[in-house]
């Protein structure tokens, strides 16, 4: 029964690594492609004006 766990517990902290490498990876990979993109869609005049509304909003409504 010991042994069962214990193979048990390897596998699951195999499988649960690939996920947690793919995200350290695409971190790494997409932070600068991310970064413009969110960039630009704060320029884009729908936004900007949400936010510029926003920002004039009194505090209590925040």
């Amino acid at each position: 029964m010991n042994r069962a766990l214990a193979r048990l517990g390897r596998s699951l902290r195999a499988i649960a690594g690939v996920p947690v490498a793919l995200l350290i990876l695409f971190e790494e990979w997409g932070w600068r492609p991310l970064s413009r993109a969110l960039g630009r869609l704060a320029r884009w005049p729908p936004i900007a004006r949400l936010e510029d509304r926003l920002r004039r909003a009194p505090p209590r409504s925040r």
